[in-house]
């Protein structure tokens, strides 16, 4: 037999041992049966995240071989666009679309005082308007303080409560959904308005929470497929703190650092009590523990710098978090990164990118493997000189990768 042939029949024993029919699919150019739907948006050459959306095997470390610069990988912020289309924005809501594969953000306020309602979406070097200010009835409207999600199950990115006042009240408990085909739909209110928020999808659990709730005591949970809601109780509930006040993300299947920590969870940081001052501690939510789910607290003095209305991303590369900005009474806005590989303890590795802002818009693109942080306010940006806080907007784009 011709060397060449022993050389594809051991090539072929490989693939089979390694992964059975799906890795000779991908192999030979054919598609991986995975159950995935095809994406709307436009193509980029690494489709593949590291984070599985089922919560299941991290290919990153499939067939026991870990990439040796999986952890080790430096990482710094960029400034793509420095006058971004968006405007500038502050408590505008962010996610990770996967099927646009986009950052879309919603709403927020302008540095002119005007509530917006406009969606638009960046692809890592430039904004697309999906529906500009304001967007076409029906639709959520303009909103401030609210809360942003992409729920896996049915496709659709999601916009929850907020106000339609500068920093409200009135509070709204409307949950709009937005299909592949740009149409929104208005689905069941939530069991209590709420403005200034934490929100995110689970895909174990395959449902979407809200945080924050009775000043994170509380848990909203909203299955899609049924459109209904639950007031989860969840055990071992952080300390009393102003609700919205904490950065949080999801930690995806591949979890943080070698050992794979907290994994499918939502982390928490920080936040302001009731009686104003800012924290430095951490909290994990599981929502599959028990049946309200349950915290469990990870660190006290976890960064170094207490503060409410910071913003958290987790890199699924690099298996860490990256925590940046908020807020510090007396002293302003902050500015630096922190990351952690465990959730207990953060390193600072900047001290002036991202400059001095809070409540920014932030998100993980897995495809690009990058961090992307729009808008905010704080010292750090630039100020017209008005008497007006809203004249400190941020209107950069950063990408962190």
């Amino acid at each position: 037999m011709a060397p060449r042939v022993h050389i594809a029949l051991a090539a072929l024993a490989a693939l089979l041992a390694l992964g059975g029919c799906e890795r000779i699919a991908s192999f030979f150019g054919g598609d991986a049966v995975d159950g995935g739907q095809p994406l709307d948006g436009p193509e980029v050459e690494k489709a593949a995240p590291p984070d599985l959306p089922s919560g299941g095997e991290d290919p990153l470390l499939s067939d026991g071989v870990q990439l040796p610069d999986l952890l080790t990988r430096p990482a710094s912020w960029s400034t793509p666009i420095s006058d971004s289309a968006p405007g500038r924005l502050v408590h505008a809501a962010a996610t990770w679309d996967p099927s646009r594969q986009m950052m879309m953000i919603y709403g927020g306020i302008a540095h002119d005082r005007v509530v917006r309602g406009a969606l638009w979406g960046f692809d890592g070097t430039s904004w697309k308007s999906f529906c500009a200010h304001p967007c076409q009835l029906p639709g959520p409207g303009p909103l401030d303080q609210l809360g942003m999600a992409f729920d896996e199950r049915t496709r659709e990115l999601l916009v929850f409560g907020g106000t339609r006042q500068i920093e409200g009240p009135p509070d709204l408990d409307a949950l709009w959904a937005l299909d592949s085909s740009g149409t929104w739909s208005k689905k069941a209110s939530a069991p209590g308005a709420i403005r200034i928020l934490n929100m995110g999808y689970d895909p174990m659990t395959r449902r979407v929470y809200v945080l924050g709730v009775d000043d994170y005591q509380s848990v909203y949970s909203y299955d899609t497929v049924t459109d209904s809601w639950r007031t989860l109780q969840p055990a071992a509930a952080p300390s009393l703190r102003s609700r919205g006040t904490m950065a949080m993300a999801y930690v995806g299947a591949g979890g943080l650092g070698a050992t794979r920590a907290l994994s499918n969870t939502f982390v928490l940081c920080g936040g302001r009590s009731g009686g104003g001052a800012v924290l430095d501690d951490c909290y994990a939510f599981d929502p599959r523990v028990g049946s309200d789910g349950t915290y469990a607290k990870l660190c006290d003095s976890c960064s170094g710098e207490a503060r409410a209305h910071g913003r958290m991303a987790y890199d699924a590369a690099r298996r860490q978090l990256v925590y940046i900005g908020g807020f510090i009474p007396g002293r302003g806005e902050l500015a630096g990164t922190w990351i952690s590989t465990d959730g207990k303890s953060f390193k600072q590795v900047e001290m002036t990118v991202p400059s001095a802002r809070d409540t920014s818009a932030m998100a993980y693109d897995p495809v690009r493997e990058a961090i992307y942080l729009y808008g905010g306010n704080g010292d750090g940006c630039y100020s017209l000189g008005g008497l007006s806080p809203y004249e400190k907007n941020c209107g950069d784009t950063l990408v962190y990768r």
